[in-house]
């Protein structure tokens, strides 16, 4: 396990060197889900699928089950799909229209605006003492909309989306932007789940170029490749481009063509309808983003990804650190003739889609990239992502933005840098505050960790124990039950959650432990009486078999050296057959 102030250590991007752990510890993959997931703009829907009031749309942001919903006043509004009553799903649909949400388990209803409107036998069971008006849906306190494009942020103090986004809009806008009337996603959404960690796919998009001509040769051999990126398996077609990485980890790939005559799309008819409203999307865009630039590929950080040239948008939802669900819509301009959608539905189709030649080849690739990440052998070497290093631009007089060869690592490296800021702290994510688990807090995150990583490779040997109490004592921790390593994980635990049920003190007070009762002159106390088991000095209990009956107990020392078990003590009886200590022999 690791430690956040250790990830930063595995990505190396000065020299190019990645760290395996990356794509396969459980640790990372929450803190993602904490300073990544909990802080960043995330993809909810788009406004075509939300057109009418009612209409809603259920998606993740995270691992956290949500719903995008178009209220009746016609804003878009996000919810968390769980009810507050007990957590059950609100909305089991995909999609659809309502006017309000039920939870199938007790029967509470809220409106599409998340307001709590029904509970069942308010007054019978409730006696009407419910505040309604404080248990509606949990709000996403960000959405926000950019160009048909609908994204929530769980930060209420995360930067706007245009400023999230940067540089990256004005490259957005060539797929979202070319004509009047923008965008729309045509079919619906197309999910399946692949056995591989959600980075390698958004890298994939972000920046990698340099796998087309070999992982989809097959497509290339039989004419599937489509025009400009390659004429056949290998690398001898045409390369001329650009990586662009972006701040705050974006980045996308782009052919270039200085003369102005860049063609979108590979298909004969889908190319033809962009060359018609050439014109207007020169008007739109300038000349640089209309005519000289193909763009290919790209990735707003984390999960959001485009295909330009397929017209297809995916995300990338997390489902563990070796699982992820894939969601791709179709997008199309909203004036396009049926011809044309048609054919941009059939090419994403074929090419991109769960059935699809090129989408079979990635996905192989990811999830044994993933699966050797495991390895103990395999983590012991890091991975390379030294392409193009040193070779990049600060900048370009036409694009915003380090300008990379186009068959370099230039925007994968861009990317694990912010990932690596957001999951260390110190990137613009502060770090969340847990106040109802402190199990995250920093000192107890080291501590579980640390303890966890002990599990793993201290063994059986002899010196064990005195390793674990030298680190138990240093983190104020003392020990009680077994030498396993469940019983030290499940310590270190109760050990952080138990300041949840302590009381409230006064800030002035110092906090003491209550006064320990002393035992009476006389009276052979061994701590059971006073709820003291914890408190028994070890050095003075050994275990002892009871002659009559074989049980095995541990017994204190009490009068003349002889030691009586715990139970028997506490009775005050006289238990025979009890052997003598060192000291008395």
């Amino acid at each position: 396990m690791m430690v956040a102030t250790d990830v930063q250590s595995l990505v190396d991007v000065e020299n190019g060197l990645m760290d395996r752990r990356v794509f396969s510890d459980p640790m990372l993959y929450e803190l993602e889900q904490e300073r990544v997931f909990a802080h960043a703009w995330l993809y909810l829907a788009h406004e075509s699928q939300l057109e009418q009031p009612g209409d809603f749309f259920t998606t993740y942001m995270g691992e956290d089950s949500g719903i995008v919903v178009r209220g009746a006043d016609g804003a878009a509004r996000a919810f968390l799909n769980t009810c507050r009553h007990r957590g059950n799903r609100v909305c089991r649909l995909d999609a659809g229209r309502t006017t309000n949400f039920t939870c199938t388990y007790h029967g509470w209803s809220y409106s599409n605006e998340g307001k709590l409107m029904g509970v069942p036998s308010y007054k019978e069971f409730w006696f009407e003492e419910l505040d309604r008006d404080a248990w509606g849906l949990i709000a996403v306190p960000r959405v926000e909309t950019y160009k048909g494009l609908i994204l929530g942020n769980l930060d209420p103090d995360a930067p706007s989306l245009i400023d999230y986004l940067g540089d990256m809009a004005w490259y957005l806008d060539i797929m979202l932007d070319r004509q009047d009337g923008g965008t729309e996603v045509i079919g619906p959404v197309q999910k399946w789940v692949v056995s591989a960690n959600w980075k390698l796919a958004a890298e994939n998009f972000v920046g990698d170029m340099y796998h087309g001509g070999l992982t989809h040769a097959s497509a290339f051999q039989v004419g599937f490749g489509g025009g400009g990126q390659s004429s056949g398996p290998g690398y001898t077609g045409a390369q001329r481009g650009y990586q662009i990485a972006l701040p705050g980890g974006h980045g996308l790939g782009s052919g270039w063509w200085p003369d102005g005559d860049g063609r979108v799309g590979s298909i004969p008819t889908i190319a033809d309808y962009y060359e018609s409203i050439l014109p207007e999307t020169e008007r739109r865009l300038g000349r640089v983003r209309a005519r000289m630039m193909a763009p290919v590929h790209g990735t707003v950080f984390p999960t959001l990804s485009f295909l330009f040239g397929t017209r297809t948008l995916r995300v990338w939802h997390p489902k563990g650190p070796d699982k992820m669900e894939v969601w791709a819509w179709c997008l199309v301009e909203r004036s396009a003739p049926p011809e044309v959608r048609e054919a941009i539905r059939l090419h994403c189709l074929r090419r991109f889609s769960p059935g699809g030649t090129w989408e079979q080849d990635d996905a192989d690739n990811w999830m044994q990239a993933t699966q050797n990440s495991r390895g103990v052998a395999c983590r012991r070497v890091p991975l390379n992502y030294q392409m193009g290093l040193g070779h990049e631009e600060e900048r370009n007089a036409d694009l915003p933005g380090r300008v990379g060869p186009f068959f370099s690592d230039t925007c994968q490296r861009n990317f694990y840098r912010h990932w690596a800021e957001l999951v260390s702290g110190k990137g613009w994510a502060r770090q969340p505050r847990r106040e109802c688990c402190p199990i995250f807090r920093a000192g107890a995150t080291k501590v579980l960790s640390s303890t966890l990583q002990r599990r793993r490779t201290i063994g059986t040997d002899s010196s064990r124990k005195d390793r674990w109490r030298a680190d138990a004592r240093g983190a104020g921790l003392r020990r009680r039950g077994g030498n396993d390593g469940r019983s030290r994980v499940r310590l270190v635990r109760q050990r952080l959650v138990r300041g949840l049920r302590r009381p409230a003190f006064d800030d002035a007070q110092p906090r003491r432990r209550p006064p320990v009762p002393l035992p009476q002159a006389g009276h052979r106390h061994d701590g059971h009486d006073l709820g003291l088991r914890a408190r028994r000095p070890l050095r003075h209990a050994r275990w002892v078999t009871d002659e009559r009956t074989g049980r095995r107990d541990r017994a204190y020392r009490a009068g003349r050296g002889r030691h009586v078990p715990a139970g028997a003590a506490a009775r005050g009886a006289r238990v025979p057959g009890h052997q003598r200590s060192r000291r008395a022999r």
